[in-house]
């Protein structure tokens, strides 16, 4: 019989320290082809998908049964186990193994949830989950507190001389001074928004504006602006949600675009942030908003 999520996620988490140590995560996902946010929501509170814990179970020698069900004996050691050859990857992704001058990478900070908000609360076992978002605060923070100008017109970067270059996706093997180890590669967006981070669409709900695997930029010195999509943090919410921002007196009101997706409402004094979408990119373009 299958363990509940946390427990699996307890045990996948064993495997990759096991054998990667605590601070391989980033080799692991090099490894397994996946990029390190999609790879930490597994450690969470996602259930992978079969198919990716039969490449760990390869890749480390441990069993998909032990992994599963926490039954039987957990594997072979590390040296029993021939290493496969590594997943390959997108060409548009690069990987480089200390971290260069990075003047012109804008960190991926993380996923915005889809559908609608999930709090810490409702889960049976936390799972570490709220000291992650702990963190991700703490990061957000001390990015955003660099020195910096940036643009007071959001949205039109029509003035960036360099905005047709091609972005892409950048890994690094170590993180940086703020603890990012994934960044977008987008030197116009950069200029424009020198203090933004990116987050990754995870999702429908802002379909077909933003697709699934879209990147999203804001800035903490861009609050959201009513009318215009935004990524929002509620107290005690399980990440953050990528929507239209409205207030209805006392209300925050956020409403997806695909109306399959569910608008949320929840009382002023719980929204901890929202920041407006600045622009989005989709890998080889990007866009206004």
């Amino acid at each position: 019989m299958l363990s509940d999520p946390p427990q699996i996620c307890d045990r996948l988490r064993e495997v990759r320290v096991r054998h990667f140590g605590e601070r391989g995560r980033s080799k692991l996902c090099r490894e397994l082809g996946i990029t390190p946010s999609t790879y930490s929501l597994y450690e969470v509170s996602r259930v992978p998908p079969v198919e990716l814990l039969v490449r760990v179970a390869r890749l480390t020698g441990v069993s998909v049964e032990w992994i599963l069900t926490g039954a039987g004996e957990i594997g072979q050691s590390p040296s029993a186990v021939a290493t496969p050859p590594r997943t390959a990857t997108s060409p548009r992704k690069s990987s480089v193994s200390t971290p260069p001058v990075t003047d012109h990478w804008i960190p991926i900070i993380g996923s915005t949830a889809a559908g609608a908000a999930r709090y810490w609360e409702e889960m049976p076992v936390t799972h570490g989950g709220p000291e992650a978002d702990a963190r991700l605060e703490r990061k957000l923070a001390d990015y955003g507190s660099q020195p910096g100008e940036t643009s007071s017109t959001p949205g039109d970067l029509s003035s960036t001389s360099d905005i047709n270059r091609a972005v892409s996706l950048v890994q690094i093997s170590t993180p940086d001074d703020h603890g990012f180890i994934e960044f977008l590669s987008a030197a116009g967006v950069k200029a424009k928004y020198p203090r933004g981070v990116a987050w990754r669409i995870d999702g429908d709900s802002m379909s077909p504006r933003y697709l699934d695997g879209d990147l999203v930029i804001t800035s903490i010195d861009h609050p959201a602006v009513a009318g215009h999509p935004c990524v929002a943090r509620q107290k005690g919410q399980i990440g953050v949600n990528c929507k239209i921002y409205q207030e209805a007196g006392r209300e925050i009101v956020l409403i997806p675009i695909n109306d399959r997706s569910r608008t949320q409402r929840f009382p002023a004094n719980q929204l901890v942030w929202a920041h407006r979408v600045l622009c989005s990119v989709r890998i080889g373009q990007a866009r206004d908003v």
